[in-house]
């Protein structure tokens, strides 16, 4: 197997860490909490999402620049990529920009309405996703990213 180039094992790592950490809310949500208690942890969610966005496709193109993904692989993670962007973009980025990162404000309203996104179905939806864009990446590449939960 090739050699994982410095640019790339570092980008790597930081996947590895946004993998840990939505594996971490995850576990989280199973937890005991009242409602408001487990959207306020979950909120973060929104910006390991978007966190997850700004690196996975360079990490796509270093993969197959590298020769780590054939092209088939590399255009079937670029689909899934894009569909998690198209679901995110222009929706819950908003909980992300308004609520989660800059807690900018916004009218009690749509403060209430985007506050009330932040569920379940949304958070296991987006969780699947990513994990499974990890999964391929770990299956194709031999790369094994650790485990919250062994």
């Amino acid at each position: 197997m090739a050699k994982i180039s410095d640019k790339l094992n570092d980008k790597l790592k930081k996947l590895q860490f946004i993998k840990s950490m939505i594996e971490t809310l995850a576990i989280f949500k199973q937890d005991d909490f009242n409602d408001s208690t487990i959207r306020c942890i979950l909120r973060f969610f929104f910006i390991l999402i978007d966190n997850f966005l700004k690196i996975i496709g360079n990490i796509k193109n270093d993969l197959l620049s590298e020769n780590f993904l054939n092209k088939k692989v590399a255009e079937n993670l670029k689909k899934k990529i894009y569909s998690i962007e198209n679901s995110y973009d222009g929706v819950y980025d908003v909980i992300r920009d308004k609520i989660s990162a800059h807690q900018q404000q916004i009218n009690l309203i749509n403060s209430l309405e985007w506050y009330s996104e932040i569920d379940e179905v949304t958070i296991v939806s987006f969780f699947n996703d990513i994990i499974e864009i990890i999964n391929i990446i770990e299956i194709e590449c031999g790369i094994k990213f650790d485990a919250v939960i062994g």
